[in-house]
């Protein structure tokens, strides 16, 4: 199974509501939404001003919990779930959050967007052919043209911090 977190920016025209300016010099809100990639379905979301920071762990954690919530036991327990997100999500709070989901039996893993720095370049470059394997769809089906390849042992200092880290 695979949840997608991410930030979307809504217009409002009132400061109603709690909506602020946001950081693309818009007014409205900055929500953080949730959805299974599996059935295209919403499981969750937060309503929160135009200002909030599109990192926040906590806001982040109690989407991702509220969204969890909304799956039924038999399918929350025993079966993997990849939980994705872009760069927002990749602050250590939410992702010590997701394998501490772990201990409640829930199957979590994560694969998070980050800034591409030189030192990511060239553990990309280092890797060797075999590191590589096929992409595949959430329904299972390989991805056409797209490859995938796991990180950690690359960077220094990344296995050290518990998580996973994915390149594609």
């Amino acid at each position: 199974m695979v949840v997608d977190l991410d930030a979307t920016l809504q217009e409002a025209h009132s400061d109603k509501g709690g909506a602020a300016a946001n950081f693309k010099g818009g007014f409205g809100y900055h929500s953080v939404l949730c959805w299974l990639d599996n059935t295209g379905e919403a499981l969750a979301g937060r309503l929160r001003p135009g200002n909030a920071g599109a990192n926040t762990a906590a806001d982040h954690i109690t989407v991702l919990d509220d969204a969890l919530a909304q799956i039924p036991d038999a399918h929350r327990h025993g079966v993997p779930i990849l939980v994705r997100a872009d760069g927002a999500g990749c602050s250590k709070e939410f992702l010590a959050h997701i394998r501490s989901l772990r201990d409640r039996g829930v199957q979590a893993e994560f694969s998070v967007g980050f800034t591409m720095t030189e030192p990511v370049k060239a553990a990309i470059d280092a890797l060797p052919t075999w590191a590589w394997l096929p992409a595949i769809e959430a329904d299972g089906d390989p991805r056409d043209g797209a490859e995938v390849a796991e990180l950690t042992g690359f960077l220094p200092g990344l296995a050290a911090a518990g998580g996973r880290m994915g390149c594609g």
